[in-house]
């Protein structure tokens, strides 16, 4: 199906597979083959009786008219594209799944125009309505984790770039990885914010497995370690959560609460921070900090405390 257009990219529509499938598959190959499944209509959401088409208003108007034989300014445009999206069926064999051109004529990155249209407008259509089908998962990773998925879309030039980007992220990872290292300061800060307590790593090698935890998150969860270390108010952060890991303040949810008074100081980690930089509150601040070095000179008890 590959077109010798430069643009060409062709992603294919798969069934989701699942235990039962699979041992159908296994025993009775050629039923499974047989067997015809299609991706049908569906509303914009669970509060609408719109049906769904994937496109915004102003792709209906450039992609549509040809589609529907309807200009997309007469009157009938909106139902007749309805109609269109309502009845539409889209088979997914089994086995190889529906491949789908969407590729655009001038430039992949950039949006619809006038002049930068689908290469196959059919195709184009089908893949976007599919991709804004609540059964349809935009990758197998997605489809994998959402037992509601039926089906998913292999897009090999997204699989790439995806790649790329987890490399790139895994090296700035790596580089603020050094830099804590030789910034000890920082170290049960970042961890902290990663949930870890900093505290449960005991023993004379405690800050060797500090520094060991950092790594693994730096190699295997990049992208929650960069935001950690690049968090604006990383000591605002790291107090608070630290008051909530040591019982000077309880967290509920996303709320923390002052033990002591029964007060909420936020309902969430950024509203804590602004309830700790109000100067109204710098007396009661002062007590916490007094209540939370006291604190954080005891062990915890178990490992639960994590």
């Amino acid at each position: 199906m590959k077109s010798t257009h430069s643009n060409s990219r062709v992603v294919t529509i798969y069934r989701k597979g699942s235990f039962i499938a699979d041992a159908q598959q296994s025993s009775a190959p050629e039923f499974m083959q047989m067997s015809k499944q299609s991706i049908g209509s569906y509303y914009e959401n669970s509060y609408s009786k719109t049906i769904g088409s994937g496109l915004n208003f102003a792709e209906q108007a450039l992609l549509m008219p040809s589609i529907v034989d309807c200009p997309a300014e007469d009157r009938s445009f909106r139902q007749k594209v309805s109609e269109y999206f309502a009845n539409i069926k889209t088979a997914v064999p089994y086995d190889k799944g529906r491949k789908l051109e969407i590729g655009l004529s001038e430039d992949n990155t950039k949006p619809l125009s006038e002049k930068n249209q689908p290469l196959n407008l059919s195709d184009y259509i089908t893949y976007r309505h599919a991709l804004g089908h609540p059964l349809v998962a935009p990758s197998k990773e997605a489809a994998d984790g959402d037992m509601l998925k039926q089906y998913y879309i292999f897009d090999p030039q997204a699989a790439e770039d995806s790649q790329v980007k987890i490399d790139e992220m895994k090296d700035k990872a790596l580089e603020i990885y050094l830099k804590v290292k030789s910034s000890p300061e920082k170290i049960d800060m970042v961890l902290t914010l990663l949930k870890e307590d900093p505290r449960l790593f005991t023993g004379k090698n405690a800050e060797a497995k500090k520094l060991t935890k950092l790594k693994e998150y730096a190699d295997n969860k990049p992208l929650a370690f960069v935001e950690a270390f690049s968090d604006k108010q990383l000591e605002e952060s790291y107090t608070l959560m630290t008051m909530a890991n040591t019982g000077v303040l309880k967290q509920v949810g996303e709320k923390y609460i002052d033990l002591e008074t029964g007060e909420t100081l936020g309902h969430n980690l950024k509203e804590a921070i602004a309830w700790m930089k109000d100067k109204a509150n710098s007396d009661r601040v002062v007590i916490l900090k007094a209540r939370l070095q006291e604190a954080t000179s005891k062990k915890p008890a178990t490992e639960k405390a994590r």
